[in-house]
């Protein structure tokens, strides 16, 4: 499990815990994260299944699939 009060435990519990789907550009504003790529393999090395899809539009969006 991550530490809730760092940057990357913000975003997990945002995309894995609260189920947000957010791009990668509102990851670097909404909680600083330079390398928001970077940060969401880490998620994803720990175990939690993170997905990019691509909306109509064509931006990109990270979602967490429940299982």
């Amino acid at each position: 499990m991550f530490n809730l009060k760092t940057k990357q435990g913000k975003l997990f519990k945002a995309l894995v815990l609260d189920g947000e789907s957010l791009s990668a550009s509102q990851i670097t504003k909404r909680f600083a994260i330079k390398n928001p790529t970077a940060t969401v393999s880490d998620i994803r090395y720990a175990g939690f299944p993170i997905y990019a899809n691509t909306r109509k539009a064509g931006n990109l969006s990270l979602i967490h699939i429940s299982e």
